[in-house]
């Protein structure tokens, strides 16, 4: 395949990384705790030039995290993201997916 169409479908050296993750607050948490860690986890997203779509409840957070633009998110940010989670106090158990690509693959 051409480069022009690699680049035009997101293959080859053009491919788009993500990850899944998610992570378990532990018992009792209160909805306040939770506030205050998704605010928290959100401005670390944001100062790696990462981005999170996803939800959360008072028992957890799960989503998709990618960078925004170029170069992709690699295994040392999603190492990164996971270790920052696993720090926090109220964060019982964080767990990520393999990058995977952003584009293609969902519905397997």
């Amino acid at each position: 395949m051409r480069r022009r169409l690699r680049k035009k479908r997101r293959l080859g050296e053009f491919t788009e990384f993500c990850f899944e993750m998610s992570a378990k607050f532990t018992l009792g948490t209160t909805g306040a705790e939770a506030d205050h860690l998704i605010d928290d986890f959100i401005d670390y997203i944001e100062a790696s030039n990462l981005q999170f779509g996803g939800n959360h409840t008072t028992d957890g957070i799960a989503g998709i995290v990618d960078r925004r633009g170029r170069p992709y998110v690699t295994d040392l940010d999603r190492a990164a993201v996971m270790d920052w989670l696993n720090s926090q106090r109220i964060v019982s158990m964080a767990t990520s997916q393999e990058l995977r690509n952003a584009w293609y693959g969902w519905s397997d």
